[in-house]
């Protein structure tokens, strides 16, 4: 029984490094290619035009409810359960039978965005509608874009499905470039840059999905003929479509209070800085890493305990690290990139504070899903986010200006953690462990040194 374990705990920390190694390379590489583009445009593009475009953004988000937004995760968590059990042709046909559904939606999103735009603009009385039409092809496009990733991720193909992400960014990288430029449309250039940049990517990565496609689609059914999409999400996917519903709608709604409150200007500058804390916060892309490989390990009740146990403590370190580097570098980096927002430096350093709760919330998430308990995962995070965007926000604006702003992603962030962490260890898929195992340093941490050394 050692044996199997010890074999086991290698296969998961073989899979983690591989991982770790191919995404974390890749995402280093898109975070150059991120700066590069932020620069361009923060350079070139008003500070008006670009507090413009991050309302488009948040019309973006509202509208993705109509594509089940982070459908992935709970995909993924299926389709690799049924791997991990050695049932691959079960695996293919809930990535077939999604994939199809998950196109058709993107397509519905595409049509409804472009015809209601006009009504978008006359509503919230700022002239969106030429740039929200352009923006609607998005979702056909980002529809199959999806089925990649999902198919690769899902077979652990890190490398395709980071390449994706790298190419996507580099080709909006050079749109924009060419809009500005070339073409000058000004901040119409984001917009063709967000549509093109997926259809380049596609388009490269095309020969290497094709064959997984196939496969996928000449898979029988006979392993899963009762298996159901709209069923699987009434199971346990209802809730993971409410948690996303829900963040889609607090996030699509923020820039419109920041705006009310302090203008479009300020729009702007508040979105450099909650930009580059989400840059920060995803430099090591852990829940792409964990996504298919936590819930092949849900019956091993001491390895799941331990991803959970250690992967808290080396992640809230390393994060509290990065968080002190970001708070030292930020004011000579922002200074030198793009000085006409140098405002957004205290706003930023302040957001830092909550950076070492990123991970937490991320492994407690993933562990949720893995135990297909979505409904605690929902519930946990709406009184956090809910009166942190309603209550607090608004009345932090209105009384301390910017700073009230960057105060109440911390003071969120800190809710968040606390009541997801909550929630999860009462439901009893794990135990809860001692602040004092932050400071202690086991056989256990040795061993994931040497392997990470040894790698």
């Amino acid at each position: 029984m050692s044996s199997v374990n010890s074999n086991s705990n290698q296969n998961f920390l073989s899979s983690f490094l591989r991982g770790s190694v191919i995404l974390v390379s890749g995402n280093f590489f898109t975070k150059i290619i991120i700066v590069l583009t932020t620069v361009v445009v923060l350079r070139f593009v008003n500070v008006f035009d670009y507090g413009l475009w991050q309302l488009v953004l948040s019309v973006i988000g509202f509208f993705t409810i109509l594509v089940l937004p982070g459908i992935e995760d709970l995909l993924i968590n299926d389709v690799s359960t049924e791997l991990g059990n050695n049932k691959a042709n079960a695996g293919k046909q809930i990535l077939k039978r999604s994939s199809i559904i998950i196109i058709i939606l993107g397509i519905f999103s595409g049509i409804v965005l472009y015809f209601f735009a006009p009504y978008i603009a006359l509503i919230t009385k700022v002239n969106l509608t030429d740039i929200l039409r352009v923006t609607a092809w998005y979702f056909p496009l980002h529809a199959v874009q999806r089925v990649y990733t999902l198919t690769f991720f899902s077979h652990q193909k890190f490398l395709l499905a980071q390449i994706t992400t790298t190419l996507s960014r580099l080709s909006y990288l050079a749109v924009v470039v060419i809009g500005l430029f070339i073409w000058q449309v000004g901040v119409m250039s984001l917009a063709y840059a967000f549509v093109l940049s997926v259809l380049v990517s596609l388009i490269a990565l095309f020969p290497w999905f094709l064959p997984s496609a196939i496969s996928i689609f000449e898979s029988e059914s006979s392993d899963i003929d009762n298996f159901s999409f709209w069923g699987m999400i009434r199971r346990h996917g209802k809730w993971t479509l409410a948690n996303d519903y829900f963040n889609n709608f607090v996030s699509s709604i923020r820039p419109w209070i920041i705006g009310y409150f302090l203008g479009i200007e300020w729009v702007a500058i508040i979105s450099v800085a909650v930009a580059l804390f989400g840059e920060i916060a995803t430099i090591f892309p852990l829940s792409t890493i964990l996504a298919p490989i936590v819930p092949r390990h849900v019956g091993d009740k001491d390895k799941f305990q331990r991803i959970f146990h250690k992967g808290i403590i080396y992640s809230v370190w390393f994060y509290t690290l990065i968080a002190i580097c970001g708070f030292i570098a930020s004011p000579y980096l922002i200074s030198l990139l793009f000085p006409q927002y140098i405002s957004s430096v205290l706003y930023f350093q302040i957001m830092l504070l909550a950076l070492p709760l990123s991970p937490v919330v991320t492994i407690v998430t993933r562990i949720f899903f893995a135990v297909k308990n979505q409904k605690d995962l929902f519930l946990s995070g709406i009184i956090p986010r809910l009166s942190g965007t309603l209550i607090i926000l608004p009345i932090l604006s209105l009384f301390f200006g910017p700073i009230g702003v960057a105060i109440e992603r911390v003071i969120t962030a800190t809710m968040l953690a606390k009541f997801k962490l909550k929630s999860l260890l009462k439901s009893g898929a794990v135990l809860p462990f001692s602040p004092k195992d932050f400071f202690t340093f086991n056989k256990d941490d040795k061993d994931f040194v040497r392997r990470i050394v040894s790698f």
